[in-house]
């Protein structure tokens, strides 16, 4: 296909850089921590334990010294754009009231940083407790943020802080539009909801497996690591404002030093809330190990005491990044090959195990159409692509997603789809004439060579031949003649030729017989042409096709002949002797004479050997002078075929005659016969 001969290929994304950039915006509006009083009444703080302060700090604790990176973005009516970046660390417990809650600000200033970000995985985490001051139309912070997008480079967690006693009517009309899924809008009422979604969501950004819950005091959780794990992250914090707990966690090597710990306590003097910063307060502690890949481990996070329970959230690091690939340059109607694959570490993942558990599933979509996909031996999956129509200004988007109860890898190529190029096919000969001839003992061909070089896109799209009304058992073949040559592309010069069998009947073309040429591709075959095909072939003949199959019959006859008329003839025996006397008396002393060696005695050609005795004794060639004629017979047998003969009779010693059915059975060996005034004995 055309689309093959392009060799770019265009990948998911550019390499990016590892770890995941998180940008938090935490709504520092006097709501969140001092009662409002309003037309329908009064509103308690939504966060008069600043829980907000807590995920903040687990957030910079838990992304301290590492790949990953947290911006800290809260409102600040005096900035130009209603924006201001908290520095890291301490700074973060002194967090400045503002007087409006303004979402337009902050939500630009943090779509700007997470689109500029090369990192692999990006984290929105918005923490709020109701509607802005800043716009009216629900719709309006899902534009800033550019949620209305095809395609949206970063994940989002929306957190509601619901004052005590609300119905959280303004979290629900205002912040659940900012979450780019249903789910990631959460309602957050104690620490545990914000271990829970701070872990859930901080581990989907990475593709990681989260776990969560409460442990007691003096209680533990052990929990297993598998050999892809690259990184283990344990977060914890106070479950209701007490003093200071006593936690550890320990790894495969011995025990794990906390990256951070501490509370979220403040020196704020506020007069609507002067006792802001009072203890008892939330603690927190927070771990991050990397983890030896390629091999399992157990660790254990244990509670020792010190403030009741604490909330926890476990995240196993796989650093796994989903890849797809699609070729450029195809065209509508190809099929365009998709490959997609997980990642970790630059290499190729897999793992049979990994992908047969947990609900594991890959799909892949290609502007909204799916495309199945199929597992290959190497960790890929792969499928095929059917485009259906131009990409115009903007290209398609392929789109693959690997997914199960906890992994959400996604990844995007885009794909540019050529129209389809015009083929207008102009034969020449328009019509292929072949003439007529005679048949022939072996196959006969004609051939006259077809230009199509005058056709439009002839050199750039792959043809289909069809032949139609072909008369008996004639074939019709089409060859191309510049396969192969110095100009690349399907050939457009071909040779047509027409073959019949040996010795055919009379056969010629008819209206409905001729090549038919069209694109390969079914869309061009309502383009379809006929190019006629005109040729008589006439009967050779009978002796024309069958005389080497006459005269090899009459040879096997002759040779059969032959060789019947050499052996089929029979011969005396070579011992066989013939005494001859004038008396019966003189019988006994007179010689044998061999019959073979007397005249006529070998057989001829369809002759059997035969001789003749005159009435004198004598053996001579010709029959006229003979009185007896003698022939060789079947199993060494003489029959006299001529003259008068006599047989003395054993028992009575009389002569018989020899009559006709004796004379069949031959001579008998050593009986005496009598012709005439001749005796003859047979040895």
């Amino acid at each position: 296909m055309s689309w093959l001969l392009a060799l770019a290929l265009s990948l998911s994304v550019a390499r990016a850089a590892p770890g995941t950039e998180i940008v938090l915006v935490l709504d520092n509006s006097g709501s969140m921590i001092r009662t409002v009083s309003g037309r329908g009444g009064t509103v308690p703080p939504a966060d008069p334990e600043r829980r907000s302060v807590l995920g903040t700090l687990l957030l910079d604790g838990m992304t301290r010294d590492s790949q990953d990176h947290l911006t800290v973005l809260t409102f600040d009516a005096a900035a130009p754009d209603h924006t201001r970046v908290l520095p890291p660390g301490d700074g973060l417990r002194t967090l400045p009231v503002s007087g409006s809650t303004l979402f337009l600000g902050p939500l630009a200033r943090a779509r700007e940083i997470l689109e500029k970000s090369s990192r692999d995985d990006k984290l929105l985490v918005f923490l709020s407790d109701g509607a802005p001051n800043d716009y009216r139309d629900p719709r309006r912070g899902p534009e800033v943020l550019g949620l209305d997008r095809r395609e949206v480079p970063f994940q989002t967690l929306i957190m509601s802080l619901i004052p005590e006693g609300s119905d959280g009517e303004a979290a629900r009309q205002f912040m659940r539009p900012l979450a780019l899924d249903p789910a990631d809008w959460v309602q957050v009422r104690d620490s545990a909801d914000l271990v829970e979604r701070f872990t859930d969501a901080f581990a989907r950004a990475q593709g990681a497996r989260p776990l969560t819950g409460r442990l007691a005091q003096g209680r533990s959780l052990s929990f297993e690591v598998g050999p892809h794990v690259s990184e283990v992250m344990v977060l914890t914090a106070s479950a209701e404002p007490t003093g200071p707990y006593q936690a550890t966690l320990v790894g495969p090597r011995g025990e794990v030093r906390p990256r951070a710990s501490g509370d979220n306590g403040c020196d704020l003097q506020l007069p609507e809330s002067p006792h802001l910063c009072d203890p008892p307060r939330m603690h927190y502690r927070v771990w991050r190990q990397p983890h030896q890949e390629g091999s399992a481990g157990s660790y254990t996070l244990a509670n020792k005491g010190g403030s009741g329970e604490i909330a926890y959230g476990v995240i196993l690091r796989y650093d796994l990044v989903a890849r797809i690939e699609v070729p450029q340059g195809a065209r509508v109607g190809d099929e365009v090959p998709l490959r997609a694959w997980l990642e970790t570490g630059g290499e190729p993942f897999l793992d049979e195990v990994f992908f047969g558990e947990e609900g594991f599933a890959v799909t892949a979509s290609v502007s909204g159409a799916s495309v199945p996909l199929t597992p290959q031996p190497d960790g890929s999956f792969t499928g095929l692509w059917r485009p259906q129509r131009a990409s115009g200004e903007h290209p398609e988007l392929a789109a693959v997603r690997f997914h199960n109860t906890w992994l959400d890898r996604t990844a995007t190529a885009e794909a540019q789809v050529q129209g389809r190029l015009e083929l207008v096919l102009r034969p020449q000969p328009e019509v292929l004439e072949l003439g007529r001839w005679r048949g022939a003992r072996r196959p006969t061909e004609r051939c006259a060579d077809l230009d199509l070089s005058a056709s439009t896109n002839i050199r750039l799209i792959p043809l289909d031949v069809q032949f139609e009304g072909i008369p008996g058992d004639a074939i019709v073949s089409l060859t191309p003649l510049d396969l192969g040559s110095a100009r690349e592309g399907e050939p457009s010069r071909w040779r047509a030729c027409v073959q019949v069998p040996a010795c055919p009947d009379d056969l010629s073309a008819t209206d409905q017989t001729a090549i038919v040429l069209r694109g390969d591709d079914p869309f061009y075959h309502q383009g379809a042409v006929r190019v006629p095909l005109r040729f008589a072939v006439n009967d050779p003949g009978l002796l024309a096709c069958w005389w080497p199959w006459l005269l090899a019959l009459a040879t096997l006859i002759l040779l059969g002949w032959v060789v019947v008329g050499i052996a089929r003839p029979h011969g005396f025996d070579p011992e066989q002797t013939m005494q001859i006397a004038g008396s019966e008396r003189q019988l006994g002393r007179a010689a044998g004479l061999v019959l073979r060696e007397q005249p006529g005695g070998r057989r001829g050609f369809y002759r059997d050997a035969r001789v003749a005795i005159t009435g004198t004794g004598d053996f001579v060639k010709g029959r006229r002078q003979a009185a007896l004629v003698l022939v060789a017979g079947a199993g060494g047998a003489v029959l006299p075929s001529l003259g008068a003969l006599e047989r003395r009779d054993r028992r009575t010693r009389q002569w018989v005659a020899v009559e006709a059915e004796e004379r069949l059975d031959g001579l008998r060996a050593q009986e005496i016969y009598r012709l005439g005034n001749l005796y003859l004995k047979l040895q």
